[in-house]
């Protein structure tokens, strides 16, 4: 089964009393008419079959169907990290790598 275009829904079933550990039924353009739903674990293993490239593409979609606010917000000791290493940039901008450098870097230390 090929799709350009994932569309999924999920429609609790079993929730939980607070809605987590609740089985879900997928409906939507991955559903062949006339076949019954599937649970997410059904449609992660049938998504496995799938060629790699077939793969990132439901997986790229998936992603840029999250809404803005689904992503958490980093940790304080995470944003702090971010906050220190910006700094240090923008006091010496010559200190960063071009993605060059950094591939060499990554390739050397894979040798090693």
């Amino acid at each position: 089964m090929g799709c350009d275009r994932v569309g999924v829904y999920r429609t609790p079933i079993q929730a939980g009393a607070d809605g987590r550990d609740a089985e879900y039924i997928l409906e939507g353009s991955l559903k062949p008419q006339g076949e019954q739903s599937m649970t997410v674990e059904q449609l992660i293993s049938d998504a496995a079959t799938l060629p790699p490239s077939d793969r990132l593409r439901i997986v790229q979609a998936l992603w840029d169907s999250l809404p803005e606010d689904a992503f958490p917000a980093p940790r304080p000791e995470i944003k702090a990290e971010f906050d220190r290493r910006m700094l240090e940039y923008r006091e010496n901008p010559a200190s960063a790598m071009t993605i060059d450098e950094l591939r060499d870097r990554l390739e050397a230390d894979r040798a090693k």
